[in-house]
């Protein structure tokens, strides 16, 4: 016989495996800090680096342009980076 798992026990699963994610994606953050990063700009002026990570520049930036950045810190949804001189 199945046993059938109640919607309380749904609830708090899926509540753990979301603050999990949470805090896995802030160590990763903390982890990045200080590194210097790749990133090609989109439309919104964030970027992605080469580890699919969001990075926002500190100065704007064109779409489809490659830019070197280190982070410098986050804002929980995203990374912030400092743009490099190469």
């Amino acid at each position: 016989m199945r046993k059938t798992v109640t919607d309380r026990e749904i609830e708090e699963r899926k509540r753990a495996l979301i603050d999990g994610g949470r805090e896995l994606a802030e160590k990763f953050a903390a982890s990045s800090l200080g590194l210097r990063e790749r990133i090609i700009v989109e439309r919104d002026g964030s970027g992605l680096s080469d580890r699919y990570v969001r990075v926002r520049p500190d100065a704007p930036a064109a779409a489809g342009s490659v830019l070197a950045v280190r982070i410098t810190g986050s804002d929980g949804a995203e990374l912030n980076g400092a743009i490099c001189a190469d």
